[in-house]
């Protein structure tokens, strides 16, 4: 059963995916001058979903910088980013 839910809509119109508590989702969005990659997973040992959100390099252009890393729901604790471990 699906956990995590995305979908993404380009010039050939919308489509979407899903991720199970095990897989957790991955997706990608990018442009020639870098991209953002959004990591979900479910984190067993606290029970909650987990975000993390980067800007990568794509084709060699583009710069690493995480820009948010923790829970989905965007509690106090939230309100900075952390540190956890990634999938």
């Amino acid at each position: 059963m699906s956990h995590f839910y995305g979908t993404l809509k380009g010039a050939r119109g919308p489509a979407s995916r899903c991720g199970t508590r095990g897989s957790g989702l991955e997706a990608v969005a990018a442009s020639w001058q870098g991209a953002v990659r959004v990591y979900l997973w479910h984190d067993d040992a606290t029970g909650r979903d987990i975000a993390r959100v980067v800007l990568a390099p794509w084709h060699g252009r583009g710069v690493t910088r995480t820009l948010y890393v923790g829970p989905v729901d965007q509690t106090e604790e939230a309100a900075a980013v952390r540190a956890l471990s990634a999938p």
